[in-house]
């Protein structure tokens, strides 16, 4: 299977964002258009977009970053996307699969030699004090089928979902959240998991007693 195409100046930049992609098809499978390059680039904010007329996705990351890993971790979120766009979780645009995501870009950075740097994120994530119900998360504007980084993420969003997804994945494992991608809803998801695991599954996911 040939590696999905990446365009960027920066050579260094093009062959982690070729790796993460590796990483990515190997976790949530070939998408339906590898044959799309994806270019990489700094810009103003973040984000992922498609664009049918080109047939090609262009991924940003900020600019003036003191620490290359920095870029790197954005640049893994966002390739995320690349991959998954079309998948029924990441097509909703909720907050899921912005949980997805951020965890997509810590598991790259464990792989791809930055550990150090994944874990000082993890810890930023769960020092934040501003935790988001379900409720809120779900009234959060995401992420569109053409422009697809995020809209409007309200205060603690990011640190929200991270914890989320963090704690999910201490409790099934990585591979089985990786799964959750290809799910329309969490509900069926979650009743599909052994029956050890389901209520605290359900507790992370929907804040259900």
């Amino acid at each position: 299977m040939a590696p999905l195409p990446v365009i960027a100046e920066d050579g260094e930049i093009r062959e982690f964002a070729e790796r993460a992609l590796d990483c990515c098809v190997a976790w949530f499978g070939q998408p339906p258009d590898p044959e799309w390059p994806c270019r990489i680039t700094a810009g103003r904010t973040a984000g992922c977009r498609r664009s049918r007329i080109a047939r090609r996705y262009t991924v940003y990351y900020r600019s003036g970053y003191r620490h290359v890993e920095q870029n790197y971790a954005e640049i893994a979120e966002e390739l995320f996307y690349r991959v998954a766009y079309s998948r029924p979780m990441t097509a909703r645009g909720g907050w899921v699969a912005e949980m997805l995501s951020i965890l997509t870009m810590l598991s790259v950075l464990d792989l791809e030699g930055y550990p150090r740097f994944a874990e000082f994120l993890r810890a930023h994530y769960r020092e934040n004090d501003a935790r988001l119900t379900v409720r809120e998360l779900e009234s959060a504007v995401t992420r569109g089928s053409f422009l697809l980084n995020a809209t409007y993420r309200p205060p603690g969003f990011g640190a929200s979902v991270a914890v989320r997804g963090m704690d999910l994945t201490e409790l099934i494992g990585w591979p089985a959240v990786c799964s959750l991608v290809d799910a329309s809803s969490v509900g069926p998801w979650i009743s599909g998991l052994d029956a050890n695991v389901r209520a605290a599954a359900r507790a992370i996911l929907t804040d259900a007693p």
